[in-house]
């Protein structure tokens, strides 16, 4: 099985985030797992992204969840 490799601009425009912001993110600790091809070209795997994106939507809609259960759960002490 290949693995489909993109390169910083093409996963900065599929976060919706600055090519300077996933930089950061590799020198912090890279919360977005990324692969060093040679002695300087960066790829991101596709899967990690797609990864990323469902995470981050599954987190949203527990938070939106919680956020609504909130007001029963103060009125029920």
């Amino acid at each position: 099985m290949r693995t489909k490799l993109l390169k910083t601009k093409e996963t900065a425009e599929i976060l919706n985030v600055s090519e300077a912001f996933l930089e950061r993110d590799r020198w912090a600790g890279a919360r977005i797992p990324f692969i060093k091809v040679g002695a300087r070209a960066i790829r991101y795997r596709l899967q990690d992204i797609d990864y990323k994106i469902s995470k981050s939507i599954l987190k949203r809609i527990f938070v939106i969840q919680l956020v609504k259960d909130a007001p029963n759960v103060i009125n029920h002490q």
